[in-house]
């Protein structure tokens, strides 16, 4: 049973248009709108950089994606962006093989986040909002190792485009 979702914002020092975003819990169609009410919050204060911290995220479906590529794209039409980090294993294949990475990349860690947006680890500071509902999800341990840098692959290699138009290559 899903385990509800928990969303912890930190600015940086660096940017006050920047934030690390801290899930934890399942991210799926019952908690999808705990998460965008939070993210209305958080472009309400003129932030359009996140950092995404996924590491205690237990769950996640095509409901929780699709928000966060909505997310994504309403930080790129104010000239910002979106950065996961720490994605567990199954959703980082997860959101490869979709080639949801054209829409916000995937980093290894922290301050590989924080460098694709231009910041430095050292740029955030203490807690300034908790925001979300549900259970408290026990922490799920670090997916550092298993997860790629900052970076988008090159593009069609074995998966549908973006748009979902067309077959995806050697089908």
């Amino acid at each position: 049973m899903p385990q509800g979702l928990r969303i912890r914002v930190r600015r940086t020092k660096a940017s006050p248009r920047a934030a690390l975003v801290e899930l934890d819990g399942s991210f799926d169609r019952t908690t999808v709108a705990t998460f965008k009410q939070a993210a209305d919050q958080i472009r309400g204060r003129g932030v359009n950089q996140a950092v995404l911290d996924m590491s205690k995220i237990t769950y996640v479906n095509s409901t929780g994606l699709a928000a966060l590529v909505n997310f994504s794209q309403t930080f790129r039409q104010s000239g910002g962006q979106l950065v996961c980090f720490d994605v567990p294993p199954r959703v980082a294949r997860l959101i490869d093989m979709l080639g949801l990475d054209d829409y916000f990349p995937v980093a290894a860690g922290l301050k590989a986040a924080l460098e694709a947006l231009g910041l430095s680890d050292s740029s955030i500071t203490a807690s300034d909002s908790g925001l979300g509902s549900g259970a408290r999800s026990p922490s799920s341990g670090s997916h550092q190792a298993a997860n790629r840098g900052a970076r988008r692959p090159p593009s069609g290699e074995g998966r549908r485009p973006p748009s979902g138009e067309g077959p995806a290559p050697g089908a």
